[in-house]
Parts: C-alpha cells; sequence; structure tokens
C-alpha cells in the first residue's frame, strides 16, 4: 500500500515539475516578445 502512495505522490511531484516549467517557458516567451516589441 506505501509503494503505491509514493508512486502516486512521484507522479504527482512530476505533474507539478511540468506545469512550474511550462509556466516558466510562457514567461520566458513573453519576456522575449515584449523585447522584440520594445526594438520595433
Amino acid at each position: 500500500m506505501d509503494r503505491i502512495e509514493t508512486k502516486d505522490l512521484a507522479f504527482y511531484r512530476l505533474q507539478s515539475a511540468k506545469e512550474r516549467l511550462a509556466v516558466a517557458e510562457d514567461l520566458f516567451k513573453l519576456e522575449h516578445y515584449r523585447d522584440c516589441l520594445s526594438k520595433a
């Protein structure tokens, strides 16, 4: 039973890490887009 719970926890952590990475990528693209606009 404990092993299944830890596996779910690991999966949850992986999912939340992927979500944070996606948010970070979006912010990075937004900054890049803003830089392009200011240079234009």
